[in-house]
């Protein structure tokens, strides 16, 4: 932290410092291919399938997708969650979104899936995502699922943008003392 004294003219000093927090961002992405979707259906609900284990951010992370969704209230729908595969070293804020590949020969992302503010991932709460991802009537009859197949596409978040943008990442405190 570094410290001044500035004298002011009414002979009282004035003193100021500073400190500075620096966030890397950090940007990554992971396609996740899924051959025989027919064969996962039914697996049941609150079960899901795992991608392999990617890094990115220095972070060991995993897509997760249920074709039966995640609760009984949710059984309509296939569900895509996000998992920080080894929460207990340390919490992990994220910005991230899923998509799925549109194979209709346009090679187009679609179903965009973010939150709007990053997530903590956490020992606790090492798994966030989408529990109603898509409808699973309409997800079957889509170009997202051909042959059998679909791409879940990954990516985590600019955060240099958020930073950038100046919305919630700029903190000023001033704090007077008068002697």
């Amino acid at each position: 932290m570094a410290r001044r004294v500035y004298k002011s003219n009414t002979n009282t000093d004035h003193v100021m410092s500073s400190s500075q927090s620096i966030h890397e961002t950090v940007e990554g992405s992971h396609e996740y291919k899924i051959e025989g979707y027919s064969l996962a259906k039914g697996m049941g609900v609150g079960k899901y399938m795992s991608s392999g284990k990617f890094t990115v951010g220095g972070h060991v992370w995993a897509v997760l997708f249920n074709p039966d969704a995640n609760t009984e209230d949710s059984k309509d729908y296939v569900s895509v969650y996000l998992e920080l595969v080894n929460p207990a070293e340390q919490e992990v804020r994220a910005l991230y979104e899923f998509s799925l590949l549109d194979q209709s020969g346009k090679n187009k992302y679609g179903v965009h899936v973010s939150p709007t503010t990053p997530t903590t991932f956490k020992t606790e709460s090492p798994i966030w995502g989408c529990t109603e991802f898509m409808e699973r009537s309409d997800f079957e009859t889509s170009s997202y699922l051909k042959d059998d197949c679909l791409t879940i596409h990954y990516m985590s978040q600019n955060l240099k943008g958020l930073l950038e943008s100046g919305i919630g990442s700029d903190i000023t405190v001033v704090v007077l003392r008068l002697r």
